[in-house]
């Protein structure tokens, strides 16, 4: 079976967020998540139109079935790693939180998937999870510091300066 092109994926997703339902949702988690075929790029596509597709579709039912996503932090591929934090932090997937969590402090992820992590975990809107960006800011390596600043700027804008400060004056 041939991958679809950039183009056919955006055209899908496209289509998606204009038409799109909640069985089609649950198409997609489905996909991505039990898909052996389908590659990163495709996967990532599919991620992206489920992000868009938050605004419209942000039902209980539809947000229970995205938790589903939480499966791909464990992917192989970096992309869709990064692509599926932004899709938990966007439908505000908070049991995703301990998952995001050791992802920012994993320092064998890229940065940008790090930074990923940390602004998902501000998109949850909780205090326990600006709580922990804060710590992190404070104790962690300088690279997961600096990883988890665009979260706490994102909770906090004058935490996050005061943080950046502290960081930089080290």
């Amino acid at each position: 079976v041939k991958d679809p092109s950039n183009s056919e994926i955006n055209e899908i997703s496209d289509e998606l967020v204009n038409v799109g339902t909640g069985k089609d949702i649950r198409s997609i988690v489905d996909a991505v998540i039990r898909s052996k075929t389908l590659s990163p790029n495709a996967i990532n596509g599919l991620l992206k139109g489920l992000q868009q597709m938050y605004s419209n579709h942000a039902s209980k039912s539809n947000i229970r079935f995205v938790t589903n996503i939480r499966r791909l932090i464990k992917h192989s591929d970096e992309s869709v790693v990064h692509e599926a934090a932004q899709t938990l932090g966007i439908w505000k997937i908070n049991r995703a939180g301990p998952e995001l969590v050791s992802l920012l402090k994993n320092s064998r992820h890229s940065f940008r998937t790090r930074q990923a992590a940390s602004v998902a975990l501000a998109q949850f809107g909780k205090t326990e999870y600006f709580q922990t960006l804060q710590k992190v800011t404070q104790s962690g390596d300088i690279q997961t510091c600096y990883a988890a600043l665009p979260g706490l700027v994102t909770c906090d804008l004058e935490s996050g300066v005061v943080a950046m400060v502290a960081i930089m004056q080290e």
